[in-house]
C-alpha cells in the first residue's frame, strides 16, 4: 500500500461501508471519478491529484492480497482506538466517583515565611484520624491522606 493512502479511510473516501461489495466499490469509485476528473475540472488544481488517488484507492480495494491488508490495519486501528475509548471512558467514571465521594487527600498551601515539615504536619493532623502518608513539597505545599474518608472529611469541616 502507497505511503500516501496508509492513513486514509479508503472506503470512506469512496463513501461506502469497509464490508461493501466489489460492485458497490466499483459504482462507488466510477461516482467519484467522474466528480473529480481533471477534464471535468479543468479550474480545479487538485482534481487531477484525487482522480488518481481515487485510481489506486480502486486498486487496492479489488485486489484481494491488498485488501486483506487494508482490513488487518483498518481493524487494528479500530480496536486500538476502541481500547484508547475505554480507557478514557474509566478514568473519566474514576474522576467522577473521586468528586461524588470525595478524596482522602487534603492539599495545604501555607505562607512562606512559615516552616512546616513533615514531622510538624503529621503531629498536627494525626489528631482527627489515622494518617497514610505525608508529603511535604518545596514551595510551601503539603499533602496529606487519611486512612478513612470520614476523618478526612471532619478535618476539613475543621478548618
Amino acid at each position: 500500500m502507497d505511503s500516501d493512502l496508509r492513513d486514509l479511510d479508503l472506503c470512506g473516501m469512496l463513501g461506502i461501508q469497509q464490508s461493501a461489495t466489489e460492485k458497490v466499490m466499483k459504482t462507488a469509485y466510477r461516482k467519484k471519478a467522474l466528480r473529480w476528473h481533471p477534464d471535468k475540472n479543468p479550474d480545479n488544481r487538485n482534481a487531477a491529484q484525487l482522480f488518481l488517488r481515487l485510481s489506486k484507492i480502486l486498486t487496492i480495494i479489488t485486489d484481494t492480497a491488498a485488501r486483506l491488508d487494508y482490513d488487518k490495519s483498518v481493524n487494528l486501528l479500530q480496536n486500538c482506538s476502541k481500547k484508547d475509548a475505554i480507557r478514557k471512558v474509566t478514568s473519566c467514571t474514576e474522576k467522577l466517583k473521586k468528586k461524588k465521594n470525595g478524596s482522602l487527600i487534603l492539599k495545604l498551601k501555607w505562607k512562606k515565611n512559615c516552616v512546616y515539615n513533615k514531622a510538624n504536619l503529621t503531629s498536627l493532623f494525626s489528631k482527627y484520624g489515622q494518617l497514610s502518608f505525608v508529603v511535604v513539597l518545596k514551595n510551601s505545599v503539603a499533602f496529606v491522606m487519611y486512612k478513612s474518608k470520614t476523618t478526612a472529611l471532619s478535618d476539613f469541616k475543621l478548618n
